[in-house]
């Protein structure tokens, strides 16, 4: 059986879609708009609401099951605009109230792998220097989100996998939605000299699957993976390649505007930001099928 929660967002539904013929269980706020999000999945998917996975009777019903898999990718979406306090303070309430409770459902239910969801958000802003999984944190808001989220995952006394996500790549990706439009492509970046460090959603969701099954070769009862691509890039390129692609010129927008519209904050730990990022791990581990930024771009455009 494999439990799910944050199983409507994009990493989510990418993953749903390889599950099929599966037992799953999905832990939502909205049973309604979850079945309207997952669509006709062959899998045999049961629902149940936060409200519900403390409760004992679920507890035992589960715990029976002989091999139960938790993927924990609940959390507040930080792309939306961050003009408020209490935005900032969703964005981390979010991910430790719900890993708490997925955490207490593991123990629980003698789970034998929780993998959750982390960020390279860790790490903050590295500027010029490369930056892996050995590395300590950054001191900027995202960096203490995810030190406290990834705190709150320990807890757990099954067989743990961190997953520090760089930026998703898929053309459902709101840095590609943002990014496209009919007559233009927007750069938020300036002059573009800070790296992104980035995934394709193929390869992240190929990453999970073998995370599920213990493919990645990793020792030890808690596994922190950096899912990034091998090659990192600078975020002119990353807008240059768009145009090319798309065959569309550029629009530069000022980041000043940016900051009224989205909120200062939102924008210098976002946009602003440089990571330079390398996975220790996957790079003997994994084999991409998207490694370059231009191979990758070119299948997610080819299908916008």
């Amino acid at each position: 059986m494999i439990i799910i929660s944050g199983g409507t967002g994009l990493i989510g539904r990418n993953i749903l879609k390889r599950l099929e013929n599966e037992r799953i269980i999905l832990i939502t706020r909205s049973k309604e708009k979850a079945e309207k999000i997952i669509g006709n999945l062959k899998s045999d998917i049961e629902f149940l609401d936060w409200t519900e996975i403390l409760e004992e009777r679920w507890i035992q019903k589960i715990r029976t099951e002989k091999e139960k898999i938790i993927i924990n990718l609940a959390g507040e979406n930080i792309g939306s605009p961050w003009r408020s306090p209490n935005k900032k303070l969703n964005v981390l309430r979010s991910r430790i109230e719900s890993t708490e409770r997925i955490v207490y459902l593991a123990n629980n239910i003698n789970a034998h792998n929780l993998i959750n969801a982390s960020a390279i958000g860790y790490y903050g802003d590295t500027g010029e220097e490369e930056k892996d999984e050995n590395s300590p944190p950054g001191n900027m808001f995202l960096s203490d989100v995810c030190v406290k989220w990834e705190n709150e995952a320990k807890k757990s006394k099954t067989p743990l996998t961190i997953t520090r996500i760089g930026v998703v790549i898929s053309k459902e990706a709101k840095i590609i939605t943002s990014s496209l439009t009919p007559f233009f492509v927007i750069n938020p970046f300036g002059k573009g000299e800070n790296y992104i460090s980035w995934i394709h959603i193929e390869d992240l969701t190929e990453i999970f699957l073998k995370c599920m099954k213990n493919e990645i070769g990793i020792s030890g009862k808690t596994k922190i993976i950096n899912c990034v691509a091998p090659q990192y890039t600078k975020a002119k390129e990353f807008i240059k390649t768009i145009a090319k692609i798309k065959k569309k010129p550029i629009l530069n927008i000022p980041q000043f505007i940016l900051e009224v519209i989205l909120g200062k904050d939102f924008v210098s730990e976002t946009i602003k930001v440089s990571q330079k990022i390398k996975s220790i791990y996957l790079q003997n581990n994994f084999k991409f099928k998207f490694p370059g930024i231009k191979e990758a771009l070119e299948n997610i455009l080819s299908r916008s």
